[in-house]
């Protein structure tokens, strides 16, 4: 497998690369603020001696995933994947029985929104598996939980300084 640049990169444009296997390849553009593409610009994960996951970084794009297995007709496959996760607060009702936990995903380029919320809530102490999402592809700036009583919340998320969406958590 061979990743190879293209001679197509005008200035403050996108680069065009081209990832080959034998005589089967995928082109992809990578949105670089118009630099020189480097070794920092492509990531390869060898899952097994006939398959990897390609990841293409540009600094004005999400990052791009793409699946590598030679035993395949078609060897390459756009895929999507989580690249990272984070918790952005964890609330508990006013008695301390429940919690909610916002949590802020970032994936690689895909069908689905890149950017997300997912606000899990349930039983303080216990794993929690109920979520609601909030799929907006945008920067969160700000988010908050205020309690109505011990068995319903709202979540307000906010961007630059106006509520953008209020999520209710009802318990019950």
């Amino acid at each position: 497998m061979k990743l190879c640049k293209k001679v197509k990169q005008l200035f403050f444009g996108p680069s065009s690369v081209r990832i080959k296997y034998g005589n089967k390849h995928i082109d992809r553009i990578i949105s670089n603020d118009g630099k020189m593409l480097n070794d920092s610009n492509a990531f390869v994960e060898w899952k097994s001696d006939d398959s990897a996951l390609i990841t293409l970084l540009g600094e004005e794009q999400y990052p791009e995933t793409i699946e590598f297995n030679k035993e395949k007709h078609n060897p390459f496959k756009s895929v999507q994947i989580e690249l990272e996760s984070q918790t952005l607060t964890t609330s508990a009702s006013p008695d301390q029985t429940k919690v909610i936990e916002i949590i802020e995903t970032v994936m690689s380029q895909g069908e689905k929104p890149e950017r997300f919320l997912r606000i899990y809530y349930g039983d303080n102490g216990n794993m929690l598996t109920e979520f609601k999402e909030h799929n907006q592809i945008t920067f969160y700036t700000d988010h908050s939980i205020e309690w109505v009583n011990n068995t319903e919340a709202f979540v307000m998320v906010v961007r630059n300084d106006k509520i953008i969406d209020t999520i209710n958590i009802n318990f019950e």
